[in-house]
């Protein structure tokens, strides 16, 4: 199968990322696919920002590499657990931006702040898996 437009600019956004923030990206796009069961393939926006994973009852991550920066990792949740959501991103010393808007989008900018993200991604699938779409 053939790759998309959004795919093809997102490998070549992702060549351009250094090592460090090419192997923390890597990581954590394995950590999104394997965060749960039924997990489905990343849907790639025309623009090649990244990858947004869901499973089947919604977006539950997206992950933008910023080359040689960081890369931006975003957490669905209910605006209501926003607060929660900081207090955990706070207590695994992971730093975010947007939190009062759009975010928090979390600024990943090596393995072990990778490390750090991945049991708030299995976290994010979890909710998402428990929150019903009607």
């Amino acid at each position: 199968m053939a790759a998309s437009d959004g795919q093809e600019l997102f490998n070549e956004r992702r060549r351009k990322c250094g090592p460090i923030i090419r192997e923390a990206l890597d990581y954590l796009i394995k950590v999104a696919e394997t965060a749960g069961p039924d997990v489905k393939p990343p849907i790639y926006e025309r623009n090649g920002n990244g990858p947004k994973y869901s499973n089947g009852s919604g977006q539950f991550c997206v992950l933008h590499p910023k080359p040689d920066l960081h890369v931006g990792a975003y957490l669905d949740h209910e605006r209501t657990n926003r607060p929660a959501l900081i207090a955990a991103l706070n207590a695994a010393h992971l730093t975010f931006t947007r939190e009062d808007t759009d975010g928090p989008w979390v600024r990943i900018t090596n393995m072990q702040e990778a490390k750090r993200f991945e049991s708030l991604i299995v976290r994010a699938y979890n909710e998402r898996s428990a929150r019903r779409r009607y």
